[in-house]
C-alpha cells in the first residue's frame, strides 16, 4: 500500500470509530448481559410442553382483535399481541386464562436491555440509528484491517514496544486486540446491522407477496385463529407451527392469516417461513409454506449468531470474552485520538501511532 494510500485509510479508521464509538460502546456494554438472557431469565430451566388451550376463545375475550397470537411451549405461555401494538397480554398456553391479571407482563431486566441494545427506547428510528452505526464499526473495522496489513511481518505477533513511550505501547496493545478481535467484529456487526433492519426487509417482503398472493376469496373473516393453525399444520411437514399473524395492516397481509413456523431438524430449526391462510375459506395459498427471499434467510442466521446462540455455554462465553475485548479496544481508540491531539510535537511523531514506516522499522 503507498502512503497516500495509507493516509486516506487512517483518515477513514479514525473518523468512522470516532463516529460509532460512544454508541457501540453502549452496544457492547448492553450486549455482554443478553448474551446470557436465557440463563438470566431462566427460560431454559423447564421442560416444553404441548399448547392445548384454544386460540379461538382468548381472542374472543378480548375487545379488539389482535395482531398476532404466539404460543410459547417451552413458557407454557400464550402471547396476544394488542392491535395498535403496546406489549402482549399473556395467557395460560394449558388453561387459556390470563396471566397476570390479564395485563401485560411488565418488561424484565433483560426486556428492558434490549430495548435499549436493539433500538435505543426510541422505535424504528432508533432501530435505523443502530444500523447506521452497524455500517461505520464495518467501516471501522475494514480499514483497521487495511492499516495494521503492512506492519503485520515485521514484528511478533503480540509484540508491545514498552520500553519506549507509555502511548505508544498502548497503540500496539489497540492494535493487537484490534486485530485479534477482527473476524468477530466483522461478524457481530455485520449481524447487527441485519438485525436491526428487519422491520424495512420484512416490509418489503409483505409488500412483494401480496403481490404474488391470489386475492382473497372475500373480504370478511369466516375462520379464526385456530382452525388457520390447524390448517397450516395440515398443509406441511417437518415444521413448528406457532406464531399466527392476523389479516391486516402490518405485520399482516389483507384477507390472509399468516402461520409462522421454524423448521424441527438441526440444520433447520433456525429457518422461520410462513403459511398463508385464506381467512374466508381456510385454503392454503399455494398448498404449502410461501418461499423465503435470501436477504430474510440471512436474517434468520444473523440472529443467533449475533449473541453466540449456536453452540450453547462454551460458545457464549467466548463471545462475552471477546466482547470484553472490544470494550478495551474502544477505550484505548480514544485514549490514543485524545493522546495524540494534546501531545506537543516532538514527543512522539505521527509514526509512532500509526505504526512506523517500513524503513523506520528495519533501521530499528
Amino acid at each position: 500500500m503507498r502512503g497516500g494510500s495509507l493516509r486516506r485509510w487512517r483518515w477513514i479508521h479514525e473518523w468512522s470509530s470516532l463516529l460509532c464509538t460512544l454508541f457501540l460502546l453502549v452496544l457492547c456494554l448492553t450486549g455482554l448481559p443478553l448474551i446470557f438472557s436465557d440463563e438470566i431469565d431462566g427460560a431454559n430451566g423447564g421442560q416444553p410442553s404441548a399448547a392445548t388451550a384454544s386460540l379461538d376463545p382468548i381472542v374472543a375475550s378480548i375487545p379488539r382483535t389482535p395482531a398476532f397470537v404466539r404460543i410459547a411451549s417451552d413458557e407454557g405461555l400464550i402471547y396476544v399481541g394488542p392491535g395498535g401494538g403496546g406489549r402482549p397480554l399473556l395467557y395460560d398456553a394449558q388453561t387459556g386464562r390470563p396471566v397476570h391479571g390479564g395485563m401485560p407482563k411488565p418488561p424484565g431486566l433483560t426486556g428492558v436491555i434490549l430495548a435499549l441494545h436493539a433500538e435505543l427506547f426510541a422505535g424504528l428510528w432508533g432501530r435505523l440509528f443502530i444500523a447506521a452505526v452497524g455500517l461505520s464499526a464495518l467501516l471501522s473495522v475494514v480499514s483497521g484491517i487495511l492499516i495494521y496489513a503492512p506492519f503485520a511481518g515485521r514484528r511478533p505477533f503480540g509484540d508491545v514496544r514498552s520500553g519506549r513511550h507509555r502511548r505508544l505501547a498502548w497503540l500496539d496493545r489497540h492494535n493487537v486486540m484490534g486485530i485479534a478481535s477482527a473476524l468477530w467484529l466483522l461478524v457481530v456487526t455485520t449481524t447487527g446491522f441485519m438485525n436491526a433492519i428487519e422491520r424495512p426487509l420484512f416490509n418489503m417482503w409483505r409488500a412483494t407477496i401480496s403481490r404474488t398472493l391470489p386475492r382473497p376469496h372475500g373480504e370478511k373473516d369466516v375462520i379464526g385463529p385456530q382452525q388457520a393453525l390447524l390448517r397450516a399444520r395440515s398443509a406441511t411437514s417437518g415444521m413448528a407451527l406457532e406464531t399466527v399473524i392476523f389479516p391486516g395492516g402490518p405485520p399482516g397481509i389483507p384477507g390472509y392469516y399468516l402461520v409462522w413456523g421454524t423448521g424441527t431438524e438441526p440444520l433447520t430449526k433456525r429457518l422461520s417461513a410462513p403459511v398463508a391462510i385464506d381467512a374466508a375459506t381456510g385454503a392454503v395459498a399455494g398448498g404449502r409454506e410461501l418461499p423465503m427471499p435470501w436477504y430474510l434467510r440471512l436474517l434468520d442466521l444473523s440472529r443467533p449468531l449475533h449473541f453466540g446462540d449456536y453452540g450453547g455455554l462454551p460458545l457464549k462465553i467466548l463471545w462475552a470474552l471477546l466482547d470484553l475485548v472490544t470494550i478495551v479496544v474502544l477505550g484505548t481508540g480514544v485514549y490514543l485520538w485524545i493522546a495524540r491531539h494534546r501531545r506537543e510535537r516532538g514527543s512522539i511523531t505521527q509514526d509512532d501511532f500509526h505504526g512506523p514506516r517500513p524503513a523506520k522499522e528495519l533501521a530499528e
